[in-house]
């Protein structure tokens, strides 16, 4: 990930409508960028873009939207942790098969991917929330209908 204090600099300037509006945005190219394997380092690197943009947005917006941004938060983590560092559902590396795609650089940094059947599964699970989350924030953000 590029310098995040001057991220965090540029993106606290925004107004709260523009911040969930950059967040949705986040959300909706890992949609997009999940449909090809070989983006799997370009959407590491905006799942972290965008956990750190939730967390410099939800104490600036209503509970019930801090509520929604910790839980989007929450599963982007756990989806990071078990896709691409290999952590399986019950918090081991044990029965998963793992691959290192060829674009990551190791120790710091490297990517896995499960090779199993609950893979394919899992991305068009993560690819349907995001999707749908970006949605959401649009919506809450209001640049639908400036």
């Amino acid at each position: 990930m590029k310098d995040i204090s001057a991220i965090r600099k540029r993106y606290i300037s925004e107004s709260i409508d523009k911040r969930l509006g950059h967040l949705a945005s986040d959300l909706a190219r890992i949609s997009s960028f999940l449909q090809n394997v070989l983006n799997k380092k370009v959407v590491a690197d905006i799942l972290e873009e965008s956990k750190y943009f939730i967390e410099w947005t939800a104490k600036d917006v209503p509970f019930d939207t801090q509520i929604f941004l910790l839980e989007i938060q929450l599963k982007l983590a756990l989806w990071h942790l078990r896709l691409w560092y290999g952590i399986s559902k019950s918090g081991t590396t044990e029965n998963c098969t793992l691959k290192l795609l060829p674009e990551a650089k190791c120790p710091k940094g490297a990517i896995f991917l499960f090779e199993n059947k609950e893979s394919d599964e899992e991305l068009k699970k993560i690819r349907q929330s995001t999707m749908d989350w970006s949605r959401r924030l649009l919506s809450i953000s209001g640049l639908l209908t400036a």
